[in-house]
């Protein structure tokens, strides 16, 4: 029995982990050499000379609190930065109370409080400690406690009291220990439910021109949290995610459609409100009539930042709020691929952050979701010299029709000849322009193009008139066919005041019309 009993002890300990020692990380609590700071970020707040002084008595420093007045409370403290890694913390921490008068209520003494802060610096019910709370006068002792710490914890708030109380109160040598503990839990994925499925592969193309194709990629993907800044591919132990969703619980957005996973990465994940780097992970196949094609992963929406990967080789990153990465350095046409999107969230505050393994950066930003927030789209487009936006502009009072059409990858100058249909809601030819552009030999320029357009059919309230724009480009090493949708709008002018109605496009670009 002993035997058996020793055995199950064993494998409860591979699996949940074994604590780290680890040393002093709070060298500030011996109060020798001690910065204050009003505010309490880097330094000990309240130490005014008033109630609260530091004295030193044969080269010896401590904290000292006195208050004389009944009613009244002296107070000092230290907000101090947690490690995500940390598990839990221990702390010590040495008091001394003379002529003590405490008040009516319990909390009315001489005391150390520990509140746990989340990233917006507020407290975290119920992660807190209270220690050295005292009744009576007492001689230098020793007091200990230990907090568990949740997943979104980011700063411990020391706080030292005579609250309410009069006497007075001394503190030394606090010590704060940190508890990293080792996980060995085997790496395993969550069972996806079975009402649920996933169509890797199975997406139907859809011709957006002669010249473009595209793959929606929403659904549901692999997920897992930011192990080690190091990574440049998920680990194991795989949750799955709804995308277009977020992470952050708060989100009115889909999240996780399964339990979390199993492993390390998921350590301290908690509700997930404090993971601020995430990984989604898919299958994908890339159609054998894009042999030849540029082949892009396009994020409509991200929050707030993304690192995209096709078969393990990093292809490129989207800021916020959108953007396009070219992957077709690292797939073949015909062929699967796995894509694997690093998602970073900044949270409100300085944060952490990384543009490459190794290489760390702080930004500030205040968010409500966290993840791949908008569509996915797998696309394909010439490879090389290629329109990459289009800027619609419309005026019904100059009867007029003009377009600011970007270009990009172009390698050669020459003219381009340009051809653009307008097509009505039934996808018939309505309307037709051309016009003749010379190019120079930039890599990235725009070209401006106008016509007039005497009777078109305008858009507004309940008459949601759009127009498809098929933009035909050949010339100069450039053939391509964009395709946008665009209204014509009303242009009203009230009490000297001129507004415009516009109807826009769906999805939105940044070309609107």
């Amino acid at each position: 029995m002993v035997i058996a009993l020793l055995a199950v002890l064993i494998c409860i300990l591979a699996v949940a982990g074994e604590g780290v020692a680890a040393d002093n990380v709070f060298p500030e609590g011996t109060f020798e050499n001690v910065k204050i700071d009003p505010g309490g970020q880097t330094g000990w707040w309240g130490v005014t000379g008033d109630k609260v002084k530091i004295v030193e008595k044969n080269g010896q420093h401590w904290l000292r609190l006195e208050n004389n007045v009944p009613g009244q409370s002296a107070q000092s403290g230290r907000r101090f930065a947690l490690n995500p890694d940390w598990d839990a913390v221990t702390i010590k921490v040495q008091s001394r109370v003379e002529n003590l008068k405490v008040g009516k209520n319990a909390w009315e003494t001489a005391k150390v409080d520990f509140e746990v802060l989340d990233g917006n610096k507020q407290p975290i019910p119920g992660v807190s400690a209270t220690m050295s709370a005292a009744a009576t006068d007492t001689q230098w002792k020793e007091s200990t406690a230990r907090i568990e710490l949740p997943g979104n914890a980011a700063y411990l708030h020391i706080i030292t009291s005579l609250w309410v109380a009069t006497g007075v109160f001394e503190v030394d040598d606090l010590q704060i220990f940190p508890e990293k503990r080792e996980f060995n839990e085997t790496e395993e994925d969550a069972v996806l439910p079975a009402q649920e499925k996933l169509h890797w592969g199975q997406e139907p193309v859809e011709v957006v021109s002669s010249r473009r194709e595209q793959i929606v990629l929403n659904g549901i993907w692999r997920f897992v949290p930011l192990l080690d800044t190091a990574e440049t591919k998920p680990s194991g132990g795989a949750a799955y995610i709804r995308v277009p969703g977020s992470w952050s619980p708060g989100s009115l957005l889909p999240g996780l459609v399964t339990p979390r996973g199993k492993g390390p990465a998921w350590r301290r994940w908690g509700n997930g409100d404090s993971k601020w780097a995430a990984w989604y992970q898919r299958k994908i196949k890339i159609p054998p009539g894009w042999d030849g094609r540029a082949i892009i992963v396009r994020l409509e929406r991200v929050s707030t930042d993304a690192i995209v990967y096709a078969n393990g080789i990093k292809c490129g990153g989207v800021s916020w709020p959108y953007g396009e990465v070219d992957i077709s350095k690292a797939v073949k046409a015909g062929e699967e691929a796995t894509l694997s999107i690093l998602v970073m969230a900044a949270t409100e505050g300085t944060t952490e952050m990384f543009l490459d393994p190794g290489r760390v950066i702080t930004r500030t930003a205040s968010l409500l979701s966290r993840g791949l927030t908008g569509d996915v789209i797998l696309s394909s487009r010439p490879a090389g010299a290629h329109v990459s936006d289009v800027f619609v502009q419309t005026s019904t009072r100059r009867k007029q029709l003009k377009l600011d059409v970007e270009m990009s990858d172009i390698a050669a100058a020459g003219p381009v000849q340009f051809v653009a249909k307008l097509l009505d809601g039934r996808g018939r030819e309505e309307k037709r322009f051309q016009a003749e552009a010379h190019l120079t030999g930039d890599k990235k320029q725009t070209a401006q193009l106008s016509w007039t357009w005497e009777t078109p059919r305008l858009w507004d309230f309940k008459q949601p008139n759009l127009y498809t724009l098929q933009l035909e480009a050949k010339g100069a090493n450039l053939a391509d066919e964009y395709v946008k949708r665009c209204g014509l709008s009303i242009t009203m002018k009230e009490a000297g005041r001129t507004s415009a109605r516009c109807g826009l496009s769906a999805p939105i670009t940044k070309a609107s019309c």
